[in-house]
């Protein structure tokens, strides 16, 4: 138990893990938490494009009108004021003056968003200009701390520490009110207002004249931008508004209601992470010990983790504490695994040992290598640059449900016997053969400088001989499906892992998966073939056109994939220029030639492929594959 909860533990630090934890966090933050009305104390005076158009320059904002904003909250009474707009440009001299005399004239305390070198470029003149403008009101240091992995805003931290001894804006709008100020980071409680409403009144800034003092006598009133595209952050609540970032006065007014009304957002803390994860891997143990079916426990272990995260919603949406919930799942299920792995690594080993004593007879390659020397019998491998191959029959299911047994077995045992020799007479070692679907590689154990050129070699063959085998199929009024063939070149760990009491002489390695994932990859690009750049660029012969840059599942870096063509030829140098125009993102061009060529040639799979692509809005040649 403790190492899967170490194991989860662990997980916490791959930012994938966290992004998925604070998203489910945000989700149940934007739609669970108890609404509340607006807030009575904070009103917002919002500078909107309508106020700019009325300005003879946008940017900065007009002094005069800013000067006369402060004269009219003073007339109205307001008890503080807030200015969340960075004054670090000297416009007019005589609009300057007028605003500096308005902010020393004024009539309550006014607090200046101020921007400093850790949040923005600001240079020592830029803080001269503030200093001027702020010289007879109150300092508030506008950061956003945003999150290093999503850049969402979740965290504040009211009295920094630091030398600047200098308060956030909205810690020094609460400062002034006379509230005691928090020490150290605190998790924002964003205000969820009821439905139909917004978290604070608000009113465009040119029609402040016109309204009633009495809305603004003894509030809080902050005046800022609310522009589309200036000074907006994410936020947990964008998750319920399409996405949509907010304001940064807003975000103040959050933070600032926050601080008045002394809340703070429900979590279990560090220690009811520990707890939760604990039972939670309490849980995946019990199932893994109940003595039902593998596959009943699965569903039970699925079905157990759904019902944490619905309970961790529903114990928020009752006001409860927000629960952690990637870290808990990673726990149970690896506390299930590792003790299903050591209560049945017995009969495991035992079958495995049944399997892997046939693998020896189709490995020829092997058995003369271990007769010339016996050493290679010893258990671990040796790292090796080898080509492989994978290869799968398409609908191979549906086919063994379709044919008869013994039809099914006469098929299977003539494409194997075939496609085997294939890999033979190229002198490959055959891995695993699992079902329909085959495994080999070249390189090993036996030195093969070509090991590349073998594969692609032995690729074009292996599809030739299942092409003919199921033209003769189908001609007899049988079907089968297509071969669908994967290569990849790579270092890989090759050598004997079936442990001291029986021999597998096997690779491990990405090399390895890449080539698994490049034979699922023909799916997609609707080919049969596909090959990577890495076995490419090692071979001496290989006419071949470029399929697409491919992203499985996990990875980061795409491979480059192609498929071997038949001849170099006018269709070719066609499909070549629509290719190099995806690259350039020229896809209305590319979809030109491509359209030819699917005339010309209505049964090329890629070419349909990418057409569809682009149809649906694809841009470049990067495809990200969705499934393993």
């Amino acid at each position: 138990m403790g190492l899967a909860g170490l194991i989860a533990l662990a997980a916490t630090q791959l930012p994938f893990i966290t992004t998925i934890e604070n998203f489910l966090r945000d989700l149940r933050i934007a739609y669970l938490t108890p609404p509340l009305p607006q807030h009575p104390d904070i009103v917002l005076v919002e500078l909107t494009e309508d106020t700019l158009d009325t300005f003879v320059c946008r940017s900065p904002p007009d002094r005069a009108f800013i000067a006369g904003l402060v004269d009219r909250m003073g007339t109205a009474g307001a008890r503080i004021l807030g200015i969340d707009i960075i004054l670090n440009r000297p416009t007019e001299p005589v609009l300057d003056k007028q605003l500096k005399d308005s902010l020393e004239q004024a009539s309550m305390p006014v607090i200046i968003a101020t921007a400093t070198p850790k949040v923005a470029d600001i240079g020592e003149n830029d803080e001269a200009v503030q200093r001027a403008f702020a010289a007879h009101s109150i300092q508030g240091d506008a950061v956003m701390i945003r999150d290093p992995i999503d850049g969402y805003v979740r965290r504040h931290i009211p009295h920094p520490d630091d030398d600047s001894g200098l308060l956030t804006f909205s810690g020094a709008l609460a400062r002034a009110v006379g509230r005691q100020l928090p020490e150290g980071e605190i998790t924002i409680a964003y205000r969820v207002a009821k439905p139909g409403m917004s978290a604070f009144r608000s009113y465009p800034a040119h029609q402040v004249t016109y309204l009633p003092d009495d809305w603004f006598r003894d509030k809080i009133v902050l005046i800022g931008g609310n522009l589309p595209d200036i000074d907006r952050y994410l936020t947990p609540l964008s998750r319920a508004d399409n996405g949509n970032a907010t304001a940064g006065m807003v975000v103040q007014a959050h933070m600032l209601a926050q601080l008045l009304d002394h809340r703070s957002l429900p979590d279990s803390g560090r220690w009811g992470t520990v707890i939760v994860t604990g039972l939670a891997a309490m849980a995946g143990i019990g199932i893994a010990s109940l003595s039902i079916p593998l596959v009943a426990k699965a569903v039970l272990l699925l079905g157990t983790m759904a019902g944490y995260w619905v309970m961790a919603f529903w114990i928020f949406a009752l006001g409860g504490p927000l629960l952690a919930i990637v870290v808990p799942s990673l726990a149970m299920a690896a506390a299930n695994a590792l003790h299903e792995a050591l209560e049945g690594g017995t009969a495991r080993r035992e079958r495995r040992f049944i399997r892997d004593a046939f693998q020896h007879f189709v490995a020829p390659a092997v058995v003369r290598q271990l007769i010339e020397d016996p050493g290679r019998l010893k258990l671990g491998g040796e790292r090796r640059e080898i080509s492989t191959i994978f290869t799968d029959i398409a609908g191979f299911t549906s086919l063994t449900e379709r044919l008869e047994p013994e039809r099914m077995n006469a098929l299977l045992n003539d494409y194997l016997d075939a496609m085997l020799q294939v890999i033979l007479d190229h002198d490959g070692t055959i891995d695993k053969v699992v079902g329909d679907a085959l495994h080999c590689f070249f390189g090993a154990p036996g030195e093969q400088s070509d090991h590349a050129q073998r594969a692609f070699d032995c690729a074009l063959a292996l599809d030739r001989t299942s092409e003919e085998l199921r033209r003769r199929i189908e001609a007899r009024g049988g079907v089968w499906g297509v071969t669908r063939i994967g290569v990849h070149s790579g270092m890989v760990l090759v050598g004997n892992f079936g442990g001291r009491l029986r021999f597998n002489y096997t690779a491990h390695g990405d090399a390895v998966n890449t080539a698994a994932r490049l034979e699922g990859a023909n799916k997609y690009l609707r080919t049969r073939v596909c090959i990577s750049g890495t076995t490419i660029d090692g071979c001496n012969q290989a006419l071949v056109r470029p399929s697409a840059d491919l992203l499985p599942v996990g990875k980061a870096i795409p491979v480059a994939v192609f498929e071997p063509v038949q001849e170099n030829n006018a269709a070719l140098h066609d499909y070549m220029r629509a290719y190099e125009c995806m690259e350039r993102d020229k896809m209305d061009e590319a979809r030109s030639i491509l359209e030819r060529l699917a005339a010309q040639h209505p049964d090329d799979g890629l070419v349909a492929m990418h057409l569809e692509r682009i149809g649906k809005g694809g841009h470049g040649v990067l495809i990200r594959l969705d499934s393993k």
